[in-house]
């Protein structure tokens, strides 16, 4: 996860205070994850059953699987993508917590991520 979240920036575009509440207007960009997830998720799959790696233990696998999801994700190959979001921000026991939109959030930190935990899911049922 820290691997999608790497690429992600954010500007505050407005700002709405209140009292222990405030609007914000973010734009957020990030790599969009769904965009060659198919590419993506070939070449791991190959990689994960190519004989250099049979004889690696779990740790060392896994290790070499996010080694290459990270060398693709980082790729011009994975489009970048902005969106425009409001959330709030609210002020309880002396801490902000943010709410709005899950989805409009989800998709706006990592774009495409939805769609392909939603592909996931039915390929499992």
């Amino acid at each position: 996860m820290k691997i999608m979240l790497k690429n992600l920036n954010y500007e505050v575009v407005s700002a709405k205070p209140k009292f222990n509440e405030c609007e914000v207007g973010l734009k957020v960009t990030n790599k969009n994850v769904g965009s060659d997830f198919e590419k993506m998720f070939s070449k791991i799959l190959i990689l994960s059953f190519s004989t250099d790696l049979e004889d690696m233990f779990e740790p060392q696998l896994n290790k070499k699987l996010n080694e290459e999801f990270e060398k693709i994700y980082n790729s011009d190959d994975i489009k970048t993508e902005t969106n425009n979001i409001k959330v709030t921000l609210k002020r309880e026991d002396g801490t902000w917590n943010l709410s709005g939109d899950k989805d409009e959030i989800t998709n706006a930190l990592l774009p495409g991520y939805s769609d392909i935990s939603s592909e996931l899911n039915n390929i499992s049922e």
